[in-house]
């Protein structure tokens, strides 16, 4: 629990408010986690279950800093629980203003909390007594039933799915003040031992009679422990454990704040437990541990580390516990942990960490807990953490990653908890969680996420809790599966567990602030309707008309309308967009290129429809406008014969001046809006006397116009 400081923290960007969902629960365990305090695997949804109105987290520039609960039993009892603020914003006052908000909030009912002795006298000062202390004792787990013998008293511990759950609600009445039967009822049938050589924790053990003033959910939080983070122990004590000295030491070595530069070397090779936190060590090198094979933990957090030397711990094969945390390392060797067999934990958070190579944490066959939080990384290459047979918790919270690729966290057969909260997530692709049969949470809150595929959870059949709060979600049809997921089950994933209260809209605007869960499917996405294709001028076209063509459709978001012409171009039609998108195609003075079948296609991120459209351009009949000779009817013999034959259309025709004798000799022309041809014929005779035919003819036709020219003998 976090220190009171006494004068609070500046206000302007500082707010305490309370906690709104399950998944910002599960970032208030998160934190516990970091410090080596050991929640069980069903505690946030147990506390939330008791009283989801009674925890509180802090905000600094609207970044999660420190939390606060407090449950409430009754109108007579309150307790104060999980009081945390993270380590960077210790000592600034933020934990003041927390307690006393939260003080306001319980009123006047009596107030109970568990302290860690350190924090004893500052609770002292805000009018606590000490009522009690716990016990803790550890040991090694069996799966049988297992008595603990203590000044006397007798403890069996037993799993709780062997216990009459209101025999234990009967007990617990006995030695509490209140009521948690609501607290009871939420409480899994989970085994209090952890499997054979798996060292648990502590357990507290007390007789009845001592437990009269204490806190009734201690009986209950104890008999739900699983073992989850059995690899993770507290700090010792230093008051009473700081112990540095061949002559005092045997087993278990604390040099804590020794102001070491390096890693002594005058220590009993016997020693099992090294403790070099708050030193000054800056590198570590193979030499420095050659001597003490025996360590099972070695703590090395708060030095200045920035260089850890390739088999630096390649002799320390019986080494359990690895403490490197809150050091200055920015790159790990991938054969530093090599040899490690029997490494069931490694801790490595609020480093500056910007890479891992594949290899770093390979074939670690016990590792059980892998904690990165807080460094600067920005990318997780597939295969990082293969031959991982047996860890259950992965920790990335509070790094700089942007993409989780396929295959990035891929089997792992006894994962149950993986922390991404607080990266720069974008993506999640498909198959970025696969073969993780034991999955129960995954932590994704507070990303840049803005949609994801509910496929990407699919097989997951353990996952309880999925936390996707605190991203920029879009609610568009990227999010429709993930609205169906809410609404409909599905055989691959418990969506009302999954999805259900977790995505807060940022995107469109007029979602903005809404639950995904209230919102009508119908306001999220709807695929494209065309509701009108059309040629305006209707039918079929004479070349050289104005094909006009309009194409409506509906959708949302309002779709995209792609006119396609019959020779595959797709120009850029005029859009209008009202209730309805209304795209508009003018083609002038078509020809028989235009014709044939034109294609309206809607487009929009909940699917593509298209209508069709057959448009026909037949060419315009030949008109003859003019055919005559320009001295007239009659010629004199010996005279000249102008002939014009003038005609229009689209296409232009082709233009022939027939003779009397048949002969079709070959015009001169001209061509300008229409088609002109000229014939002249010199020194006609009487032979050139007769009917004369113009014949103008297209695709659409022909027509023809007759001249009759009489010539005259001069005589």
């Amino acid at each position: 629990m976090d220190q009171q400081q006494q004068g609070p923290a500046k206000p302007e960007n500082f707010r305490v408010r309370p906690m709104t969902s399950l998944s910002e629960f599960s970032l208030l365990f998160e934190w516990a986690v970091a410090e080596g305090w050991r929640p069980g695997v069903y505690d946030a949804e147990t506390y939330y279950n008791q009283d989801p109105t009674g925890y509180y987290l802090a905000e600094l520039d609207g970044v999660p800093i420190g939390a606060i609960g407090t449950i409430k039993f009754g109108e007579d009892l309150a307790s104060i629980t999980q009081y945390i603020v993270k380590p960077p914003f210790r000592g600034k006052g933020y934990g003041y203003r927390m307690w006393q908000e939260v003080l306001k909030k319980i009123g006047d009912r009596n107030l109970v909390l568990e302290s860690v002795a350190a924090q004893r006298s500052n609770y002292e000062k805000s009018g606590f007594k000490s009522s009690w202390q716990t016990i803790r004792f550890r040991g090694v787990g069996r799966t049988d039933d297992h008595v603990i013998s203590n000044a006397g008293d007798r403890v069996t511990l037993t799993s709780v799915d062997k216990v009459n759950f209101d025999d234990l609600y009967a007990f617990d009445q006995k030695v509490s003040v209140g009521s948690c039967r609501g607290l009871a009822a939420t409480i899994p049938g989970e085994s209090m031992s952890s499997g054979q050589g798996v060292q648990l924790p502590w357990v507290t053990a007390m007789n009845p009679q001592k437990m009269a003033n204490k806190l009734k959910t201690l009986v209950l939080v104890l008999l739900a422990f699983d073992g989850r983070h059995s690899w993770m122990f507290e700090d010792p004590q230093p008051s009473w454990l700081d112990i540095c000295k061949t002559d005092r030491c045997s087993s278990e070595c604390y040099c804590r704040n020794r102001f070491l530069s390096s890693v002594p070397q005058d220590m009993p090779t016997t020693m099992t437990i090294f403790y070099l936190r708050d030193n000054q060590i800056t590198g570590l090198y193979p030499s420095d541990f050659s001597k003490y094979v025996r360590l099972r933990r070695l703590h090395l957090k708060r030095n200045q580390i920035d260089t850890v030397k390739e088999r630096a711990f390649s002799k320390l094969s019986e080494l359990r516990y690895l403490d490197l945390s809150e050091n200055k390392l920015k790159y790990i060797h991938p054969g530093t942990f090599s040899g490690l067999c029997k490494l069931q934990g490694i801790k490595l958070e609020y480093n500056q960490i910007t890479d891992i190579g594949t290899d770093t944490f390979s074939n670690l066959p016990e590792l059980t807990g892998l904690i990165l939080s807080s460094n600067m990384l920005t990318n997780i290459r597939p295969g990082t953490f293969t031959n991982l047979p047996k860890l259950g918790e992965l920790s990335l919270y509070g790094n700089r990653i942007t993409d989780i690729k396929s295959g990035t966290f891929s089997d792992l057969p006894e994962l149950k908890d993986l922390w991404l909260r607080y990266n720069k997530i974008r993506v999640v692709q498909l198959g970025a969680f696969s073969n993780l049969p034991k999955l129960k949470q995954i932590c994704l809150g507070q990303n840049n996420l803005t949609s994801i595929d509910p496929g990407t959870f699919a097989n997951l059949t353990n996952l309880r809790i999925l936390g996707l709060s605190g991203n920029p979600w879009n609610c568009n049809c990227k999010m429709a599966n993930v609205k169906k997921a809410i609404t409909e089950s599905h055989p691959h994933y418990p969506a009302s567990i999954v999805f259900k209260s977790q995505i807060t809209c940022e995107q469109p605007i007029d979602h903005k602030g809404k639950m995904l869960d209230v919102i009508p499917e119908e306001k999220i996405c709807v695929k494209p309707k065309i509701v009108k294709f059309e040629n305006k001028n209707g039918g079929t076209l004479l070349q050289g008309e104005t094909l006009p063509l309009v194409c409506e459709a509906t959708g949302l978001p309002k779709p995209v309308i792609t006119i396609v012409l019959p020779s595959g171009m797709t120009p850029k039609p005029s859009v209008k967009s009202g209730g309805r998108k209304i795209a508009t195609l003018t083609i002038s003075d078509v020809t028989a290129f235009d014709a044939g079948q034109y294609i309206c296609i809607a487009t929009n991120a909940g699917g593509s429809t298209s209508e069709k459209l057959y448009v026909d351009v037949i060419p315009e009949k030949p008109k003859i406008v003019r055919f005559e000779n320009k001295k007239g009817r009659t010629l004199m013999q010996g005279e000249t014969l102008h002939l014009v034959c003038e005609a229009s259309s689209l296409p232009k025709p082709n233009i022939t001046i027939v003779l009397p004798s048949g002969l079709t000799p070959r015009p001169t022309v001209q061509s300008g809006a229409r088609k002109i041809v000229t014939l002249n014929i010199g020194l006609v005779t009487a032979v050139d006397a007769g009917q004369y035919v113009c014949i103008a003819t297209n695709a659409g036709g022909s027509t023809s116009s007759k001249l009759y020219v009489e010539v005259r003998s001069t005589c």
